[in-house]
């Protein structure tokens, strides 16, 4: 158990993913101390004015606020809390904004190593505790409330309403001097991880995703003349002989697939000790980021969402093949705002992963995933009844057990007591922990999810 009579660490990211791997790796290395997350820009600032933080990390490209206004009010708050920024792609100006209004002492840049990020929280750490001592007079730090970490047809058209922009909080600007670096502070810059190595044919990658099992990059494919997204399957994984075979064989079946609401899988491909899955690359954006800017999406589009992924997963399954690891960023809409499910031969992977206790996001995952080599579809129909209620609640199911979970199998998801009783019904049997007690296929998910919209006034009828 961490000391609660030091301060904690807060980590800020938009993606959960992001964020509850760097929880895992700092909780690790860091057991000393207590690890928060957030991944809301608004309840950002307000962890950060009412609490007091030894190290605030936090992603430049925060929705509503940027990461250097976050840090800019977590330092004015407290002055010796040090601040983090990470970043996948900074300008200049914005690397000088950070140092003159937030005066962070660190620019990471993504993907990050994870020994390499915990020893960065560590400097960062004692370079909090020395400030503290050097105050006059000396503060004695007490106990910290201790709040809880987030969870954290193509024809159809996903529509969105405008984003809730009224829950954002701003802070108060501060002004400095342009050249205004406090004494002592001395901004570094961690060295990016090195592109990997991977076939000739692929240009200009672009970090999208950093990924916890898997780097996510953008990337040209000139034999083809067309853009493509390769997953770079982290090296402990790469290097597992079996589970690259089983990978190979259901990238083979799903590059036969053929649907409107799935992205085609390309191939798996190895340049000596990297593998990565090449995929179809949607220009678009996944609805985890659009839920964080709408804070939930109306009945109408959730209803939408609901039957075109549960087309996609069927289709995939009328081949042997099912989804494993289905949630609200593998799903894409595209400039059209058509669905496209995305990640579909990476499941094996993800599953693997379970199995080795390798850091990932796990809420979504049913509690057999570590056990279940078939390919059953209720393993989808649990992950795409979590999907659906952080769609149409803007956050993950509640906990129903009296201990925080840490893994799939200790999680007890229970609708939320906000929505309507015909619809928590359906999804509490979509998300049921046992496989026998939830719906059979994804199809009949959907069909019960929209029907129960419907029931309860929030859908019409069609």
């Amino acid at each position: 158990m961490p000391n609660t009579g030091q301060f904690p660490v807060l980590v800020v990211d938009d993606e959960p993913s992001v964020a509850e791997v760097m929880r895992r790796h700092l909780a690790a290395g860091l057991p000393e101390r207590e690890i928060l997350t957030c991944t809301r820009a608004d309840l950002a600032i307000e962890l950060v004015t009412t609490m007091s933080f030894s190290v605030v990390l936090c992603d430049l490209q925060m929705p509503g606020l940027t990461g250097i206004e976050i840090l800019a009010e977590a330092r004015r708050r407290n002055p010796a809390t040090v601040g983090i920024l990470v970043t996948g792609q900074a300008t200049k100006e914005a690397l000088v904004q950070a140092v003159n209004q937030a005066q962070v002492w660190k620019v990471i840049e993504k993907p990050w190593a994870p020994e390499a990020l915990v020893g960065w929280v560590r400097d960062a750490c004692r370079l909090h505790d020395e400030r503290r001592s050097a105050e006059a007079p000396a503060e004695k730090a007490g106990p910290v409330e201790k709040k809880p970490a987030e969870a954290a047809a193509p024809k159809k058209v996903v529509r969105l309403p405008p984003p809730k922009k009224a829950a954002v909080i701003r802070p108060p600007k501060i002004e400095r001097p342009a050249a205004a670096v406090p004494a002592g502070v001395h901004p570094t810059f961690a060295p990016p991880i090195p592109i990997p190595k991977v076939a000739a044919r692929y240009v200009d990658l672009k970090l999208v995703h950093p990924g916890g099992l898997g780097a996510v990059y953008r990337a040209r494919d000139t034999a083809a003349g067309r853009m493509v997204a390769l997953k770079v399957i982290a090296a402990r994984l790469a290097a597992d002989e079996t589970l690259l075979e089983q990978m190979t064989a259901e990238t083979t079946t799903a590059s036969r697939l053929n649907h409107p609401n799935l992205a085609r899988v390309l191939g798996l491909e190895r340049n000596g000790p990297v593998a990565y899955l090449v995929e179809e690359y949607v220009e678009g954006q996944n609805l985890r980021r659009v839920v964080a800017r709408h804070r939930g999406l109306p009945a109408t589009a959730v209803a939408v969402v609901a039957s075109d992924c549960a087309a996609a997963l069927a289709h995939a399954f009328e081949r042997g093949l099912v989804h494993r690891h289905l949630r609200t960023d593998r799903l894409m809409l595209d400039a059209r705002n058509h669905l496209k499910v995305v990640g579909l031969a990476f499941g094996r992977a993800v599953q693997r992963a379970a199995r080795l206790g390798m850091p990932h996001v796990w809420h979504h995952l049913c509690p057999e995933i570590d056990q279940c080599e078939a390919a059953d579809p209720r393993m989808d129909v649990y992950s795409l009844a979590i999907s659906l209620h952080e769609l149409l609640t803007g956050n993950l199911p509640d906990h129903a057990g009296s201990s925080e979970p840490r893994a799939p199998h200790e999680y007890r998801p229970v609708a939320s007591s906000d929505l309507p009783a015909e619809v928590r019904e359906v999804l509490d049997r979509g998300f049921a922990r046992a496989p026998e007690h939830r719906w059979p296929t994804p199809t009949e998910l959907a069909r019960r999810f929209t029907a129960s919209l419907q029931a309860a006034g929030l859908l019409q009828a069609s």
